[in-house]
C-alpha cells in the first residue's frame, strides 16, 4: 500500500471453481511421481503441544531442531541429496477453528494471502535462504520444493 495516496496493487480477486478433496482418504492414494504430492505418515519427535507453541521463542527453537528430522525424512523418501527446511508457519488453528458457529462472520480484504511459490517467486525465496550457495545450486538442480 502506498501510504501517501492509499493506492494498492491489490486487484479484484479472480473466482475459481475447484474440487476439494480430503487427501487423507483419497483412493487411490496420491503418489509423488504421478500427482506431484504425497502424504507420508511419520511420528515426529515434536509433540502436538510443542508444535502449537511454535510462535513462542521456546517453540521456535523446537521447530528449528525438528527441521533436521524433516530433512532426513525427505532425503530418504525422495532420494534428494540436499534438503534444507526453511519455513514453519502455524496458521493459528485451534479446536474451535472447526466450529463455524464460533468464527466471526465478517468479509474483508486480507492483508496477506498465502500463495505457493511459482518458479519466479521460489527463486527469490531460495536465494534468500541459500545466500552465497544459491547460484551454484540453482544451476545444478532442476527441482525444488
Amino acid at each position: 500500500m502506498d501510504l501517501s495516496d492509499g493506492s494498492t496493487n491489490v486487484n479484484i480477486p479472480n473466482e475459481h471453481q475447484i474440487d476439494v478433496i480430503d487427501m487423507r482418504h483419497q483412493n487411490p492414494r496420491p503418489c509423488l511421481i504421478e500427482n506431484g504430492y504425497e502424504l507420508i505418515k511419520h511420528n515426529f519427535s515434536l509433540s502436538s503441544d510443542q508444535f502449537l507453541s511454535g510462535t513462542t521463542p521456546e517453540g521456535e527453537a523446537l521447530i528449528r531442531e525438528v527441521h533436521s528430522e524433516v530433512a532426513e525424512l525427505l532425503k530418504s523418501f525422495t532420494g534428494s541429496k540436499i534438503v534444507r527446511p526453511s519455513s514453519f508457519r502455524n496458521r493459528g488453528l485451534n479446536p474451535q477453528s472447526r466450529d463455524v458457529t464460533m468464527m466471526p462472520s465478517t468479509c474483508n480484504i486480507l492483508a496477506v494471502a498465502h500463495i505457493d511459490h511459482d518458479r519466479e517467486s521460489a527463486e527469490t525465496a531460495i536465494r534468500r535462504k541459500l545466500g552465497d550457495e544459491f547460484d551454484e545450486l540453482w544451476a545444478r538442480y532442476s527441482h525444488y520444493g
